[in-house]
């Protein structure tokens, strides 16, 4: 029977104040990240992950939680209630195109119980409240939330948005992308119209990816498929910062592509190009099932014979109606592509191509790393 509550994690072979009653086993998780650099400069992670950079530090750390994430999750279905011993490394893996990088997450799964003193010692924590400190962050949060929420905020303060990304404030996402596209906007005839000026566009950009990147990981895929609803402008910030960040989202981008608003849905099918920040063997799957979402989602546009002065010509007819000679790619009028797609877009079938060599890559390595893993969780 499987375990739901909080799983005490450790380094150590024991538990201070807590009692072994019963070991569960060895338990132990991999996924694989691809670096992104080419093999033959893969020759010192260390120094790449060192003070190289700092994104990829992030994205180190980040994929280091999602592994210790999938042990506990094994450890919970075993009845653990602890993990003694956790210990995570980082392996270079070597392939023909990409470096990768197999991280591993093992400890010994343990189900323990508290002595009466501990416990007693657990509930005073309980019952202590928070410090002066704790109390005006809390304050401070709610203050800035309110204003956002009134429009009353002035985003401009480095002390605000310092705070912002400091306290990774997510219920702030919503005021915030009106802000941006309100102040992208001027007063029209008919509602708002986006401005002329493209001065302020290069400082929103900015500032979206740095608040995307401060929240964690799933806040921020939150915040990024939320604006294939929104303006052009976000579209384009969300896509950006989602391939910077590797913060693809299969559920989302499913999503959107099944999502009745035509643009939505072609929105949705760009994010399919992002990266995630980690592939395991689920990936596979999910990448087979995106592309096969895509293929049914999408056709191109039909094709036929039409007779003219200088006889038959075969031609294909746009979604803005116009019909169109078969050797174009693109209509004249709107410059749409045979699946409707605008020119800023990526044709969805060269998107699936590429799915599907990402895909056929995943699997060839992932099948050889199995052994490995094996082999490595035995040392």
């Amino acid at each position: 029977m499987g375990y739901a509550g909080p799983l005490i994690l450790t380094t150590t072979s024991n538990l201070e104040g807590w009692e072994i009653d019963s070991y569960l086993g060895v338990v132990a998780a991999h996924i694989v990240i691809g670096t992104g650099i080419i093999a033959e400069n893969l020759s010192d992670f260390t120094d790449f992950f060192g003070a190289h950079s700092r994104s990829y530090q992030k994205k180190l750390d980040r994929i280091s939680n999602e592994a210790i994430e999938l042990l506990s999750e094994k450890a919970r279905k075993l009845g653990a209630n602890a993990v003694l011993g956790l210990r995570v490394d980082h392996d270079e893996i070597s392939g023909s195109i990409k470096g990768m990088l197999m991280v591993t997450a093992t400890g010994t799964a343990v189900r323990s119980l508290p002595t009466p003193h501990e416990s007693k010692d657990a509930g005073s924590t309980l019952q202590r409240g928070i410090n002066a400190s704790e109390f005006r962050t809390i304050l401070k949060r709610e203050r800035i939330a309110g204003e956002a929420s009134h429009r009353t905020l002035d985003w401009s303060k480095d002390g605000e948005w310092h705070f912002i990304i400091e306290n990774q404030m997510e219920e702030i996402a919503e005021f915030f992308l009106d802000y941006i596209e309100q102040s992208l906007s001027v007063p029209g005839d008919s509602g708002l119209t986006l401005s002329a000026s493209s001065s302020m566009k290069p400082g929103f950009s900015e500032k979206f990816e740095e608040y995307v990147l401060s929240l964690p990981a799933e806040a921020g895929q939150r915040v990024i498929y939320s604006c294939a609803r929104r303006g052009d402008f976000l579209f384009s910030c969300s896509l950006t910062t989602a391939i910077r960040g590797d913060l693809f989202n299969l559920e989302s981008v499913l999503e959107l592509i099944a999502d009745s608003d035509e643009v939505v849905a072609q929105r949705g099918v760009q994010y399919a190009i992002v990266d995630q920040v980690a592939y395991g063997f689920d990936d596979v799957i999910g990448l087979g099932t995106l592309e096969e979402a895509i293929k049914k989602r999408f056709s191109e546009a039909p094709q036929y014979e039409k007779k003219g002065l200088l006889g038959k010509k075969n031609v294909w007819k746009c979604c803005c109606g116009k019909e169109v000679d078969f050797d174009s790619d693109r209509c004249s009028s709107c410059s749409r592509d045979r699946c409707g797609f605008p020119k800023d877009m990526k044709n969805p079938f060269l998107i699936c191509g590429l799915i599907k060599i990402k895909r056929d890559a995943l699997e060839r390595h992932l099948g050889k790393l199995e052994n490995r893993a094996e082999q490595h969780h035995l040392e």
